[in-house]
C-alpha cells in the first residue's frame, strides 16, 4: 500500500533502449532496488527487462490514482467529475 493509502502512487518502467525519450513524459531514473517487489519478481521483469535495462518512474498525482482505483461505493471519484 503506497502512503498515499492507494494500492500505487506511480508507474515504473524498465526498458533496454528510448530512455532519452520518457523523461519528457515525467519519468525520472530510477534504480532497481527501489521497484517494488511485486514487479521485480514478475516474468517480464525477471525475463524480458536486462539487468542493463533502464528503470524509470513517474509520481502519479494524488487525482490521477483516485481516477484509476475503481470505487465499490457507487460514488464517482473526484477526478471523473
Amino acid at each position: 500500500m503506497a502512503a498515499n493509502g492507494l494500492p500505487f502512487d506511480g508507474l515504473e518502467i524498465a526498458l533496454p533502449t528510448a530512455e532519452a525519450w520518457f523523461p519528457g513524459l515525467g519519468y525520472v531514473p530510477a534504480s532497481r532496488t527501489s521497484v517494488p517487489a511485486s514487479l521485480t519478481s514478475s516474468p517480464e521483469f525477471t525475463s524480458v527487462c536486462p539487468d542493463t535495462a533502464a528503470v524509470l518512474r513517474k509520481t502519479l498525482r494524488p487525482s490521477l490514482v483516485a481516477a484509476a482505483v475503481p470505487r465499490d461505493d457507487g460514488m464517482s471519484t473526484p477526478a471523473a467529475e
